[in-house]
């Protein structure tokens, strides 16, 4: 079965917010079909399987996220400043995610964990022009090995999905996150860009702006 592209991607859009509630394994295409007000039958016209509507409702949803991020970063006026942008539109997902999302992506199935395996790497890749950017800015210092650090933040952000088995309950995810991207931050930069990320970190209010001015912009045209 196919859907005019605007209702599919509503479709996935709202699949995407009931993962996000319930976490990957509380899905079923029972309760998709039910909280949709669709039938079963029409799911799966639609998709193959439970895993293939997970895998391709987060490529969409995570597509879209990486259209925002990518014209935050363009129309920042340095790359520290569109690096730190690119943290707060994640921030502002891990605000809004149920901590079983994370829990569950060490369980999911093999097509899902091949395709979370496949972003990481293309975000490895696409750091790379951020990195350089800083550097020639002189915000980012130029005697880092920045695929090793890059590697070193996914294996940090890996470990939030099982955090509750080793912090103490006061420590949320949202202040591990920020915990983990301002230490990352800290490593790489400059003189130049600690003064900046001092007086960002002091007073985030117009990064936030600005990102809700994206996520918002994001909203109404999809």
């Amino acid at each position: 079965m196919r859907l005019e592209t605007e209702a599919y991607h509503k479709l996935l859009s709202m699949i995407f917010q009931l993962i996000l509630e319930r976490g990957i394994k509380g899905l079923t295409m029972d309760s998709v079909a039910s909280s949709l007000s669709i039938s079963k039958r029409t799911l799966y016209e639609i998709f193959d399987s439970k895993s293939d509507m997970i895998v391709k409702t987060m490529s969409h949803m995570n597509e879209m996220r990486r259209k925002v991020a990518n014209e935050a970063y363009l129309s920042a006026p340095n790359s520290l400043i569109g690096i730190l942008r690119i943290f707060f539109i994640q921030r502002e997902f891990i605000c809004n995610v149920n901590v079983n999302f994370f829990r569950d992506m060490d369980q999911i199935s093999p097509d899902i964990r091949e395709y979370y395996r496949e972003q990481s790497e293309r975000n490895i890749v696409n750091s790379q022009y951020f990195f350089k950017q800083g550097i020639e800015e002189g915000v980012l210092r130029d005697d880092i090995d920045f695929t090793v650090q890059f590697r070193i933040l996914e294996i940090q952000m890996e470990s939030l999905k099982r955090m509750e088995e080793h912090f103490p309950p006061e420590i949320t995810l949202i202040r591990a996150y920020d915990a983990i991207y301002v230490g990352f931050l800290r490593g790489i930069v400059s003189p130049k860009g600690m003064e900046m990320l001092d007086e960002i970190i002091k007073d985030p209010t117009s990064i936030k702006q600005e990102i809700e001015k994206y996520l918002y912009k994001h909203e109404v045209e999809n």
